[in-house]
Formats: C-alpha cells, sequence, structure tokens
C-alpha cells in the first residue's frame, strides 16, 4: 500500500514537473485555436495556428466554413472568406503568449466580478451613448442610475453567468501544444458573455486572460465568429437590465400603482410580496406572487390587473388552494420544496382559464384514467432546476384527487423529480410522453 502511494505521487509531482517544462515557450510547438457556433439555421467554424516563423509567433486562420438557411447582408463576405485558406492575421507578442501560458499554470477556481471592469460610470456611459439601450424610460433615468454601485453590478454580474438559452451551440479551443506533442486543452461550450468558466484540461478557471487572449489572436473580420460574446459587446446591457429589474423597477411600478391605485395594492400586498418582470401587451403587470403560506421557493407567476379588485381576489383564491395541496403532499413537492436551485412556479393570468392552454381531449383520449376529470379544475405548475450552464424543467398538472400528470419535461438532467421514480422511468421521461403518477410517485398509466 505504502509502495502504491510513493508511486503516485512520484507520478504526480512528474507530471505536474512535466507540464511546467511543456509550457515554456521555447517548448511549444504550436497553439491551434477552433472558434465555432450553432443553432437553428446554420453554423460557422474557423479554425487557427500560431506557430513560430522565423523567429516570430505568426496567427495564421487555416479554415472557415459557414453554412446558413438564411440570407443576409454578412453572407456575400463569408463566402468569400470560405475561399481564403492560410490567411495571415497578426504577429503575435511575446507578452500575450506568456500571459496565456501563465493562465495554462495557475487556475483560478472562482469567479472575480471586478474582473468585467463594469463600474457605474460604465454603465452610465454605455446607457448614454449606445443604440442599444434606449429602454430605460427618461422619466426614471435619473432616479435608476443611483442604484448603480458595487453590491448591485457584482449581484448582477454573478446572477448573468446562469443564463442559458436555446439554439446556441458556441464552442471555443485553444490547445498548446509541445514539441513533444504533449497538448494542454483549453476550452469553453459557456454562451455566456466572455465564455467563463474555461475548462484547462477539464478544470474550471475563471481566467479572463484566456478571452482577452482569444479575441487578441483571432480574425477581427470575421462576422461570424463568438469574439462578439468575447468581447462583451452588449454585456453592460445586460448589466443594467439586470439591476433594473432586481432593483430598481419594483419600486417604480410601485410608485404608479401607489398614485392611481393605493387600496387595491394594499389588497394585494396583504397577501402577496410582489416582484415585476414585465408590463404584459395583454394588459396588466406581470410578476411573481410569494406568500407566507406557501414555501420560500414557491411562487405565483400572474399578470394582474391593478385595477380589477376582483381579480386580486381570484389570485388569493389560487393561492389557498396550492396551499391546500402543499399540505397534503405528494412526491414532487416533497422532493422540490425548499430545494437549492429549485423553484416552483404556477403561472396564472387574470384573463385565462389556469388550464386553457391544454388540449383536455388529448389527455383524456391518452390517459385512460382520466376519462371523466374535469381538467379546469386542476392545477398547472412548472418545477425549474437551475446551474451554471443547465436549466431544466417540467410541466405538471396537479389534479383533484393529489394524482400528477408529468406533461413535459426539458433539459440534460432531471434534479427536480425524485432519484428512485428518474431510475425507472427515465426513457419515457425524457422522451416527452405523458405520464400519471399516483401521489407518492407510482407510474399508474403512460400515454398510448
Amino acid at each position: 500500500m505504502r509502495f502504491r502511494f510513493l508511486f503516485i505521487l512520484c507520478l504526480f509531482i512528474s507530471t505536474i514537473c512535466f507540464a511546467q517544462q511543456t509550457l515554456v515557450l521555447n517548448n511549444v510547438k504550436k497553439i491551434d485555436l477552433i472558434d465555432r457556433g450553432g443553432g437553428l439555421g446554420g453554423g460557422h467554424e474557423a479554425k487557427y495556428s500560431i506557430f513560430n516563423e522565423g523567429g516570430n509567433w505568426i496567427c495564421y486562420r487555416e479554415y472557415f466554413s459557414l453554412s446558413s438557411m438564411w440570407h443576409d447582408k454578412h453572407e456575400d463576405d463569408a463566402k468569400k472568406e470560405m475561399a481564403i485558406s492560410h490567411k495571415y492575421i497578426k504577429k503575435v507578442s511575446l507578452d500575450v503568449l506568456q500571459s496565456l501560458l501563465m493562465s495554462a499554470q495557475h487556475i483560478k477556481p472562482r469567479l472575480n466580478w471586478k474582473d468585467f471592469n463594469i463600474s457605474a460610470q460604465t454603465l452610465i456611459t454605455y446607457n448614454d451613448t449606445s443604440l442599444h439601450a434606449g429602454w430605460v424610460p427618461k422619466k426614471w433615468k435619473g432616479r435608476f442610475e443611483k442604484y448603480y454601485s458595487d453590491s448591485t453590478i457584482k449581484v448582477a454580474i454573478e446572477a448573468l453567468q446562469h443564463d442559458s438559452w436555446t439554439d446556441d451551440g458556441p464552442f471555443c479551443g485553444i490547445h498548446i501544444i509541445g514539441k513533444n506533442n504533449d497538448t494542454v486543452k483549453i476550452e469553453s461550450y459557456r454562451q455566456v458573455y466572455y465564455m467563463l468558466p474555461w475548462k484547462v484540461n477539464k478544470v474550471e478557471s475563471y481566467d479572463m486572460s484566456i478571452t482577452n487572449f482569444f479575441v487578441e489572436v483571432t480574425d477581427p473580420g470575421l462576422y461570424y465568429s463568438n469574439r462578439l460574446r468575447m468581447k462583451g459587446t452588449y454585456f453592460p446591457q445586460l448589466v443594467t437590465n439586470y439591476i433594473y429589474t432586481k432593483f430598481a423597477k419594483n419600486i417604480f411600478e410601485y410608485d404608479n400603482w401607489f398614485h392611481d391605485h393605493p387600496v387595491n395594492l394594499a389588497f394585494l400586498k396583504a397577501n402577496f410580496g410582489v416582484t415585476f418582470s414585465q408590463h404584459n401587451a395583454n394588459g396588466g403587470d406581470e410578476c411573481y406572487l410569494s406568500s407566507t403560506l406557501l414555501p420560500q421557493n414557491m411562487f405565483l407567476k400572474a399578470v394582474v390587473n391593478i385595477e380589477d379588485e376582483k381579480s386580486i381576489e381570484r389570485l388569493i383564491r389560487h393561492r389557498d388552494s396550492i396551499a391546500m395541496y402543499v399540505g397534503r403532499h405528494n412526491f414532487v413537492f416533497d422532493h422540490c420544496i425548499n430545494k437549492e436551485g429549485v423553484t416552483i412556479i404556477f403561472p396564472w393570468q387574470y384573463f385565462f382559464n389556469t388550464t386553457s392552454w391544454l388540449d383536455d381531449k388529448y389527455v383524456h383520449d391518452h390517459l385512460h384514467q382520466l376519462k371523466g376529470y374535469d381538467l379546469t379544475q386542476a392545477i398547472y405548475f412548472e418545477v425549474v432546476h437551475h446551474k451554471p450552464g443547465l436549466l431544466c424543467e417540467s410541466h405538471w398538472l396537479l389534479l383533484t384527487d393529489n394524482k400528477l400528470v408529468l406533461l413535459a419535461h426539458s433539459g440534460d438532467e432531471a434534479a427536480n423529480i425524485p432519484d428512485d421514480i428518474l431510475k425507472k422511468q427515465r426513457d419515457d421521461i425524457f422522451n416527452g410522453q405523458y405520464l400519471l403518477f399516483s401521489e407518492k410517485g407510482n407510474l399508474l398509466e403512460q400515454a398510448k
């Protein structure tokens, strides 16, 4: 056992020394880069090589391809670029190369919001000059800028690292190849601006220097690229938007509600904690409503018509129905209530029936045990699980007898479903079949 430990220790030490040796610039043969992206309608890929040529380190773009279903003003230029191979990009300075090698050897395991170089003045200047920042109402601009501070900027930057969306699959890779062909791989698939964290030989590193290196050496004239994402061109807009939504909009909207409908506002606030999301095009304001009668991670997502007292009464009755089911217990609530990273949402719009979107006939025809159920009395809810680079959701129907119907699941994981049930029904859950469960999680029927 002792011999085995000493052998592993020696191997580990020799690996470290070897890695340090290969990351001396004199031991580097070349550096390859990949800039790739794809989504609905097409994709692009560019490959670069940096190597020592006559005593200077030169970057060439070796390859570029584009496939697209859509035609835009940049496509003609892109087709011309596709015909060019071994395109000279630039001479890369020794300082830039040494910075990359340093980043490959020294991992930054935690995000530092200050690395983004965004201050209150940055946001004020951006919103005064950018063509993309005119969404802040002018009447609120001066008041809004008071919400720019280190604490709000820090919260916004950290929260935005959890963003994810569909139809966007970026990949950027930096492969440092030694003269003995050993390779250090630095890669990222992150969708967010700056694409942090990078994985250095599969170890996460929140090192902005790697992002800056990629921007520095790749083709600035190539429109179809992840450079815009890495430069963070519109990131100040996202930070501003987050601060507005999280810290300021609530107060501004309350001001309007207070002046115009103080009685109904008091009635609403007596029953709910209110967080504004956005003004709804169909009328009313979309809000997230919390309640002391519900668990901390359970919310109603409602379009509130503050002018209509009866709509508020309906929300209260709906809240009371949900609280009753929480008290009855079922396997989804018991598993997800107050679980870190999990939110349970009950969408509700005052002008819609709870399940007006649901195809009652399809459910009845394919889940025979539900024949005779009045699905308009069921409660629809969503369970959302957030983690960096991942968003998974499941959509449920809670029936009056405490049975549950899984309507849909999306995402690569199912942390919002208990492990024992997931193990038994994984294929059915991920194939999108309607599944009828008992309150304890026993599968009663699946759609045929």
